[in-house]
């Protein structure tokens, strides 16, 4: 059961639609929810700045520096008022953490002892790259090593939640979390396995009806049929229709992802809905 969640704040639109997400998620669940702000040292001391030094100068730099420190802890301490008033106005248990350096490094570390990190879709930069995952949460979803939920701009708790289901290990595991998850939220589930063979199909679904009895939820299952299984999966995913997804992480091999891309980053990178990723098996 999901007891302790981080929620990663950066100051962005899609931050704050995820930070309002986690707090609605951690009141229903009775959850403690860890606030974590990054203060990325190396990008102020990094290429940023030192390209801007070689042109201003040695005494600019240091002042530039500095300004560009004091204003990112400036950011900190919003952040750290908005998330707190915000927890204390729902009665949320919370915490807040400001951590010093690499963004995904940091997350990972933090959400280590916890059931879940929460995030924004995209991050800061998504105005300048709308068609892209930030960059944070393509390595989060490699790395990380609780269950990653991303959140678009849009989302509210979910109430007619889907499953991809391939059986796989990470998908078994996309499974439990929607059991738990579902049965705690008192919502249906339903169950989808995508491909052109029958009785494959079948056999997946019977495997997830098995798996699902304990969780005492209710649940119906589906074969939706096609070869392009981003495409099809992504299709669903109308929010008067699947309003949430679950799904495994990366259920390829670095190879293959490496030569066709991966299901996961396409469906998460375009999703409309909130899409929680089982990132270990």
């Amino acid at each position: 059961m999901i007891k302790h969640m981080v929620v990663g704040l950066d100051g962005s639109t899609f931050g704050a639609a995820a930070e309002q997400f986690a707090i609605s998620l951690a009141k229903k669940l009775g959850a403690c929810l860890h606030g974590a702000h990054v203060l990325d040292t190396a990008f102020v001391r990094g290429a940023f700045v030192s390209d801007i030094s070689g042109a201003m100068g040695f005494e600019p730099f240091l002042r530039l520096q500095a300004q560009v420190e004091q204003s990112l802890r400036e950011l900190a301490d919003l952040l750290k008022d908005r998330f707190v008033g915000l927890c204390e106005q729902q009665q949320v248990p919370h915490r807040f953490a400001l951590l010093h350096g690499a963004v995904a490094e940091k997350l990972c570390e933090e959400a280590a002892s916890t059931d879940l990190l929460v995030l924004g879709q995209r991050g800061t930069a998504a105005a300048s790259h709308p068609q892209f995952l930030g960059s944070t949460s393509a390595r989060l979803l490699r790395r990380c090593p609780v269950p990653l939920l991303l959140v678009p701009e849009r989302a509210q708790l979910p109430q007619k939640p889907l499953v991809a289901f391939d059986g796989s290990p990470k998908a078994f595991r996309a499974l439990h979390l929607a059991g738990e998850l579902c049965a705690a939220l008192g919502v249906p589930l339903k169950v989808v396995t995508l491909g052109n063979e029958q009785a494959l199909a079948s056999q997946r679904l019977e495997q997830a009806s098995h798996f699902l009895e304990p969780f005492q939820v209710k649940a119906t299952f589906h074969w939706e049929q096609g070869e392009a299984v981003e495409q099809v999966l992504l299709a669903m995913l109308d929010p008067a229709e699947h309003d949430f997804l679950f799904m495994g992480a990366h259920g390829h091999s670095r190879v293959i992802e490496t030569v066709l891309g991966s299901t996961t980053e396409y469906i998460t990178r375009r999703a409309p809905v909130p899409v929680l990723c089982a990132t270990r098996a």
